[in-house]
């Protein structure tokens, strides 16, 4: 199921991360799903068209400690952000993670999970961790549309990537 959201901590100054998790059966092995992912442009490919998100620039290869992206989006109607975004600890086949560097959130890490489903399937499984910003405000205004923002986009990409 997409997603949970949990509340701000009572008495506490720091706001609690939100999560995300999406997973999909996919007709492929995690290895061929992994390398579909590590391509060139793979991002570009599963941007869903409505996120007007493009890489502005990327330094490093995919696969190695420093790949870093930079990447131009949309927030909400005409406001932009750049987003500065980190790959590492890559596992061939098996995961991969990116973090955000600088960029509209106050915390994010994604976790890309392959895991092998038989000899001829996996399961592509997305777990985030996410911090909004402008603590309390920005979970009380923003919690709920982000995270139907985020079902909506990985729907997409899942959708995309298991046709």
């Amino acid at each position: 199921p997409p997603g949970c959201a949990r509340a701000p901590v009572p008495g506490s100054s720091r706001m609690a991360d939100l999560t995300f998790t999406f997973r999909s059966r996919v007709p492929a092995p995690a290895d061929a799903v992994y390398a579909w992912h590590a391509r060139p442009l793979a991002f570009t490919r599963l941007a869903p068209p409505w996120e007007a998100a493009t890489v502005a620039h990327q330094e490093g290869a995919f696969g190695t400690d420093g790949y870093r992206a930079h990447i131009r989006t949309g927030l909400f109607g005409p406001f932009k952000a750049t987003w500065l975004a980190e790959a590492f600890d890559f596992a061939p086949g098996a995961r991969f993670r990116d973090r955000q560097l600088k960029g509209p959130f106050a915390h994010w890490e994604h976790t890309h999970n392959f895991i092998p489903d038989g000899p001829s399937a996996s399961v592509l499984e997305e777990s985030i961790r996410y911090r909004l910003p402008l603590g309390a405000l920005g979970w009380l205004f923003g919690a709920r549309a982000v995270r139907a923002r985020l079902g909506a986009m990985f729907a997409y990409r899942h959708a995309l990537t298991i046709s």
